[in-house]
């Protein structure tokens, strides 16, 4: 069974890589803010080499004390875990030569070459491209969070909703006319709906670029989607067959807007 110490857990039972998580906590607990919070991050390290994979797992528990960071030791137990997991990075030493196996079997996932010596300047800089990536939550209410876990501010209360709308057609493109009869509950398309429309895409996009998070959203000839691969959401993870988010939905799928009952059914029923 895996181990869990703190934020980190090996995917395998054997017993260095025991050892390894119960070290760690060790060191980790030594520092109060490194206290686990609600996790949006999912980070995956593997090395072949016991020595190299306990350093980078230290550097990463000190850099980023609210990831769920998991531990592997090879290859085949690296691959395995991709299939059963959703993984936000992955820190994939050369030496087990994996990447393009492993992206096949998670193409949402940001695999990251593990640098060379492991010292946490250059782990750090990595991980900068990892920062502004983004959690959508839609099971209890709609929210998106930064990677950090605290929540995205919208000046608009219907470009929140517009983001939300997007996500639960996962990556259909929508009309501007057929944005509008959501957001305007089937009211007869007028310009100035037309006009209100565009006021919230660029205060949406302005939010987005503010995150470096902008490609979140695709752009066609008058139609507009979410790029799917480009954050992470729970209702996706469900549709997926994530464990974690089939335990986590309790019939309460984006209970704040009318308009998403009908997706209701994708996820076994509704919340009457």
């Amino acid at each position: 069974p895996a181990v869990t110490a703190q934020n980190i857990t090996t995917t395998n039972s054997h017993n260095k890589c025991n050892k390894v998580a119960t070290l760690i906590y060790a060191i980790i607990s030594a520092f109060p803010e490194t206290t686990a919070k609600e996790l949006y991050m999912k980070i995956l390290a593997a090395d072949s080499d016991l020595r190299d994979l306990t350093n980078l797992l230290v550097i990463l528990a000190r850099l980023l004390p609210a990831a769920e960071i998991f531990a592997s030791l090879g290859a085949e137990d690296s691959l395995d875990f991709a299939r059963t997991h959703n993984i936000t990075t992955a820190f994939l030493d050369s030496s087990i030569d994996i990447g393009e196996k492993f992206h096949e079997l998670s193409p949402g996932t940001h695999i990251i070459t593990t640098p060379k010596p492991i010292v946490p300047e250059a782990v750090s800089s990595l991980l900068q491209q990892d920062v502004s990536r983004l959690y959508v939550q839609t099971f209890g209410g709609f929210g998106v969070f930064r990677a950090d876990g605290k929540p995205l501010d919208f000046e608009r209360s219907k470009t929140r909703e517009l983001l939300a709308l997007l996500v639960d057609r996962r990556g259909c493109p929508l009309s501007v006319r057929e944005i509008c009869a959501v957001l305007f509950e089937d009211k007869k398309y007028t310009k100035s709906q037309g006009s209100y429309y565009r006021i919230l895409l660029v205060d949406l996009l302005r939010t987005l670029r503010a995150e470096g998070a902008e490609n979140i959203i695709w752009r066609g000839r008058n139609c507009i989607a979410v790029n799917t691969s480009a954050f992470d959401c729970d209702a996706y993870q469900f549709l997926r067959g994530d464990a974690e988010a089939l335990r986590k939905y309790r019939g309460d799928y984006m209970s704040c807007y009318s308009w998403a009952e009908y997706s209701f059914a994708l996820f076994g029923g509704n919340d009457s």
